[in-house]
């Protein structure tokens, strides 16, 4: 569902309590064009564990990623 205003949009979303703004298939139309939706305010259950799982060796610190960036030749 599309609304062409923000406030129409804020409006369906509050008439659902039970429900996160993720789960509501709906976007709303903002002054520049584009399609927005509300982001969901707390994480879901699947989130959290998905989350938890998440190995910290899978990230890279700004400076190894600059050091990597450096040896591949890209200017920074």
């Amino acid at each position: 569902m599309i609304f062409f205003n923000e406030y129409a949009y804020s409006r369906f979303v509050e008439s659902h309590p039970d429900k996160l703004p993720g789960e509501l298939n709906a976007s709303f139309i903002d002054a520049q064009g584009f399609r927005c939706h509300y982001s969901d305010y707390e994480l879901k259950p699947s989130m959290i564990s998905r989350l938890r799982r998440a190995s910290p060796a899978r990230t890279t610190s700004s400076d190894e990623l600059k050091k990597r960036l450096k040896k591949m030749g890209v200017q920074i």
